[in-house]
């Protein structure tokens, strides 16, 4: 085994940094064998990337056709188990799900001069909302949500590709409610009116123990409600329409329909009972 990679391991005592350290080495030792297509890390290792070490995962996967990898893995003490290739004195455990490449890349470059291609934050945004919204994973979508507050000077993200890729999956539904649900977070403490109108334009679900989870404090949890009854009472002093404030109200059960006459026909109002 390389002496050179146990001491670049040992040298960072972060999990993440220890993973994009051996990714480093790993993809210098691909180029002197003249491979010039390099892997791409994708996964829970780029979603711990992304929030600073955050995110918990165990193994490093990778876009990769693994044939590549082979001499190096194997000179290298690696050993395969099932789908897995892993090196238990480096405690590394590696795998290749896919061989085809995101659609966009960022590259990192280490103190030493290596680098490591990852996945766009945009892509793995979008990885995460489509286990949220498919396959209901809840801590997918918070951690999507994470992400999308990390924009970086770094890597910022391109909300007009987010965007599109969120058209092309079919989750563009799922990154505007987290988008609204990070704003009001953002809102709570300085725009309460603003805060108020998100919620309703966005159809978000006013009840306390919602927005508990999407990480308000009781207190502000009780001035939104406390607003969001002002806008149920006086809408016309929001910039909200009738028809998404009735839909709003109908979706969550805050209220019920009733018949009002007006000269010259009919109005239609809402009393909110439950709210």
């Amino acid at each position: 085994m390389s002496d050179e990679l146990r001491q670049l391991l040992n040298e960072n005592k972060d999990k993440t940094v220890q993973k994009l350290a051996f990714l480093g080495w790993l993809n210098r030792q691909l180029e002197a064998r003249q491979i010039e297509h390099l892997p791409v890390l994708v996964g829970g290792t780029a979603v711990s990337f992304y929030t600073a070490g955050n995110y918990a995962t165990q193994d490093i996967d990778l876009c990769y056709d693994s044939i590549y990898l082979l001499p190096v893995l194997i000179e290298n003490g690696f050993k395969k188990k099932d789908r897995f290739w892993i090196n238990e004195e480096l405690n590394i455990i590696l795998e290749c799900p896919g061989s085809e490449t995101p659609k966009k890349i960022n590259c990192i470059e280490l103190p030493n001069g290596d680098r490591v291609f990852i996945s766009s934050l945009e892509d793995i945004i979008i990885d995460r909302l489509c286990g949220f919204k498919f396959w209901e994973y809840k801590l997918d979508g918070e951690w999507a949500k994470i992400m999308l507050s990390s924009n970086s000077h770094q890597f910022p993200i391109d909300f007009q590709y987010l965007e599109q890729r969120a058209i092309s999956e079919d989750v563009l539904d799922a990154l505007n409610q987290l988008k609204a649900e990070f704003e009001i977070c953002q809102l709570v403490n300085s725009d309460l009116k603003k805060a108020a109108e998100i919620m309703v334009r966005n159809q978000i679900d006013p009840r306390p123990n919602f927005l508990g989870k999407i990480g308000l404090f009781d207190d502000e949890v009780a001035s939104l409600r406390k607003k969001l009854q002002e806008l149920v009472n006086s809408p016309g002093n929001f910039d909200i329409d009738e028809e998404a404030l009735a839909a709003w109200g109908t979706k969550f059960d805050l209220g019920r329909e009733r018949m009002e006459t007006s000269s010259p026909g009919i109005k239609t109002s809402i009393v909110y009972d439950n709210f």
